[in-house]
């Protein structure tokens, strides 16, 4: 499944254009819908590598705007963060990812002047970030990682099985070729497979 589905998601990711004027949310929501029919791994590395660069690019835009309307990118926050499964958003990356985000908007809002922060605008992101302090202090243990009993399995599914149970990011880059094999994100890395 892996090696059929998650690349047609990541193409199907990497389409989505956020943008909270019109946000056209087809590709995100056909990729969503796999949650839980994928390893979880996999949709987090599709997240981490095709949505949240985007989310944070316009984020950082819109608040570097001359008046940014803090409330307005709250509520955009919110209304992004609700799009998850609440077991998604229990996984320590998604975590990381949506305290960055509100990290950086409770920055913006502290060194605005008052005039533009609308009134009970800081109190509200002050709350939200304790909120998300909490759940990460609180976090759930995770389950150990199952052991594998397949043994026909080639070098591509060894490293695929490795990357889910380990929450590591192994997907194609799009159009990516070296000696004309596929060139994937392994992590932080870039690796093709010989």
């Amino acid at each position: 499944m892996l090696r059929c589905i998650v690349p047609k998601l990541a193409t199907a990711m990497h389409t989505l254009v956020v943008n909270p004027a019109h946000q056209i949310m087809e590709p995100f929501e056909a990729v969503m819908s796999w949650y839980g029919l994928i390893p979880e791994a996999a949709l987090l590395g599709l997240l981490d590598t095709e949505f949240f660069p985007k989310f944070f690019q316009v984020l950082i835009t819109w608040l570097n705007a001359p008046t940014p309307d803090y409330g307005e990118i709250t509520r955009w926050y919110g209304g992004w963060k609700s799009q998850f499964p609440a077991e998604l958003l229990q996984n320590e990356s998604m975590r990381l990812q949506f305290f960055r985000a509100l990290d950086l908007l409770k920055q913006h809002v502290d060194q605005a002047p008052g005039s533009v922060v609308p009134p009970g605008a800081r109190e509200n992101l002050s709350y939200m970030r304790v909120v998300e302090e909490r759940k990460r202090a609180t976090r759930p243990q995770t389950a150990p990682a199952r052991a594998t009993d397949d043994i026909d399995l080639t070098f591509k599914e060894v490293v695929e099985r490795f990357a889910e149970e380990n929450d590591v990011t192994f997907l194609p880059k799009h159009g990516s070729m070296q000696e004309g094999k596929q060139i994937y994100t392994f992590g932080k890395r870039s690796v093709y497979l010989d």
